[in-house]
């Protein structure tokens, strides 16, 4: 038996004291650690992110990632990428800090020249662009079922009707004009 202040402790009676003391002092102790290493571990998880912009037609998407490539960024952002669409960086090209990626997506278009249909993909913002791009003439007198100047979109059909000459025999007076096809009946009322 211990003596201590005027009161008398057994063995047993100390080492409970104890344990209680170190106990309580232990969980803080393990507590505050805990949260040293918590907040360690998210500083350093949070420094590891790359913030990243993706523009995918008119679309912004900024993303603070731990991926580590173009192609796991699109990933993430569920951004699908064709083959025939625009991609500024390489699906492999490793992501960098404040990176701008662009995304373009092509259209796909539906062109009949007479009675010749084709499909063509395109990343052209207008029709006039388009032609252009796909080295496709269209004269004064080819009758289109677009403007020049129309803004394209995904699943649109393009019809062009070529212009040809035609001579009008009229009394012995000839005289060539250029016709989209139409029947001789209204070509003679138009030519008057």
């Amino acid at each position: 038996q211990l003596r201590i202040g005027g009161s008398s402790m057994n063995t047993e009676e100390q080492k409970n004291v104890a344990r209680k003391r170190f106990g309580a002092k232990s969980m803080v102790i393990m507590f505050s650690t805990l949260i040293a290493m918590a907040s360690l571990f998210f500083i350093v998880y949070e420094s590891m992110k790359k913030e990243v912009t993706v523009l995918a037609d008119e679309e912004e998407f900024q993303t603070n990632t731990m991926a580590k490539t173009v192609e796991e960024v699109l990933s993430e952002l569920e951004l699908q990428i064709g083959e025939h669409d625009y991609l500024s960086e390489d699906l492999s090209q490793e992501l960098e800090d404040g990176m701008e990626i662009e995304l373009d997506y092509a259209n796909e278009l539906v062109v009949t020249i007479d009675d010749e249909t084709k499909s063509y993909h395109t990343l052209a913002d207008t029709v006039d662009e388009f032609l252009e791009e796909e080295n496709i003439p269209v004269s004064e007198h080819d009758h289109l079922s677009f403007d020049l100047d129309e803004e394209l979109s995904d699943g649109r059909h393009l019809a062009i009707s070529k212009a040809f000459e035609v001579v009008i025999n009229d009394g012995g007076e000839k005289k060539t004009v250029m016709t989209t096809g139409q029947t001789i009946q209204s070509l003679l009322a138009k030519e008057g």
